[in-house]
């Protein structure tokens, strides 16, 4: 039986969030670094943070890339 991951490895997440949205490894690392640390100062409970944290990435992303469209 495989045990329950609580935290993904962020490095899974950032490098699936560069692939969704074709940009740079090295941006959306430093995006979600970000994100983290705004989100991070003020929760009092981190376990489900990530989420919120690719929420975030994924908006500011998707935003970028809905500019280069026009």
């Amino acid at each position: 039986m495989r045990a329950l991951q609580m935290h993904p490895n962020p490095e899974v997440i950032v490098a699936s969030l560069a692939a969704q949205f074709d940009a740079p490894v090295d941006d959306v690392a430093s995006l979600y670094e970000s994100e983290w640390a705004d989100l991070a100062a003020d929760a009092q409970v981190t376990n489900y943070l990530h989420i919120f944290v690719v929420r975030h990435v994924q908006d500011i992303l998707r935003k970028r890339t809905s500019g280069k469209r026009h």
